[in-house]
């Protein structure tokens, strides 16, 4: 059975477009994480740290993204208390210049009873890969 030329010239010249589409070339550092780390020095709690209640400190980050091409796209701050389910508390969606870099300081009034407050920072790239940094406050009586 012949099916002719045409058909056969069709289905090479879409045999051939799917290659070409399939043969982008990748970013050579896609897919690793973005990087966030706690700032320290001078007003900044980094680590587990316990305080008496009511004590101010500051929380403070610098977070950048993992490659050329995957931009930062969204920083959250997450709080639990004494163990428990983590709340959103800030949410920031990060575009332009702050998808290439971007610093954040959160001040925070520990509460006024004794217990455990948990601070996690999320930091999302724009192919939803994350990463994270976290710390427990533990206020005193």
């Amino acid at each position: 059975m012949y099916l002719g030329i045409k058909p056969l010239l069709g289905m090479v010249i879409f045999a051939s477009s799917l290659s070409l589409i399939s043969c982008k070339k990748d970013d050579p550092n896609m897919g690793q994480l973005p990087s966030i780390i706690w700032k320290s020095g001078g007003v900044y709690t980094n680590h587990d740290t316990t305080v008496s209640k009511g004590t101010l400190i500051t929380l403070g980050v610098n977070a950048t993204k993992g490659s050329a091409n995957d931009p930062l796209t969204l920083l959250q701050l997450k709080r639990s208390y004494d163990g428990g389910s983590d709340s959103v508390i800030l949410s920031v969606n990060l575009t332009g210049s702050m998808g290439d870099a971007t610093t954040l300081d959160f001040p925070v009034a520990t509460r006024s009873i004794a217990g455990t407050e948990r601070y996690t920072f999320w930091i999302t790239d724009k192919y939803g890969l994350n990463n994270q940094v976290g710390l427990v406050i533990t206020t005193k009586p």
